[in-house]
């Protein structure tokens, strides 16, 4: 196995931009795609960085690029969906992405139980809740969303991203 270390710059808290984007297309991630309806616009956006905040209070945390447009839109108290994706959906990924114009992408959406914008029809789990704070770290917005309500398939067969591509997985028994 090859392995590369990162050079720490004399601070100790910040590295190079490319060995850091590097390194990460080595850590997989489940695909996401948060929605949400600004001033009667309709926003989706593909992400990765879906993290599990707390149980008690049910809260996810979602980190989106300041300059994404659907960044721009998501205040303080906006209803909020994240979608994880199933292996078959990587056409959504890649439409959500910025492959066709925010108002088209409705068309991936259902109603279903979840409140605001809704989720995406058949993904392996959809969250639903309401922005409680946003943080603002350098390029990013850390967005960090109170659950109310759960929706989740059957089998457990997500879209993946690693190095930069979609795949999927599958557990051995």
């Amino acid at each position: 196995m090859t392995e590369t270390r990162l050079a720490l710059h004399h601070n100790g808290f910040s590295c190079n931009h490319d060995d850091f984007r590097r390194a990460l297309r080595h850590v997989a991630s489940t695909v996401h795609v948060i929605a949400t309806r600004s001033e009667g616009r309709f926003f989706a956006t593909t992400a990765t960085a879906v993290i599990s905040v707390c149980l008690d209070p049910p809260t996810l945390a979602v980190c989106l690029n300041r300059s994404n447009v659907m960044a721009k839109h998501v205040r303080y108290g906006s209803a909020i969906t994240i979608s994880a994706l199933a292996r078959h959906q990587s056409n959504i990924a890649q439409a959500c992405a910025g492959g066709v114009p925010h108002e088209e992408r409705v068309r991936f959406f259902g109603d279903g139980d979840l409140s605001g914008p809704g989720g995406v029809a058949d993904a392996e789990a959809c969250f639903a809740g309401t922005c409680v704070d946003i943080v603002e770290i350098g390029t990013h917005a850390l967005l960090v969303v109170n659950i109310e309500s759960v929706v989740c398939g059957g089998d457990v067969s997500p879209l993946i991203y690693l190095d930069a591509k979609y795949g999927s997985f599958e557990s051995r028994a």
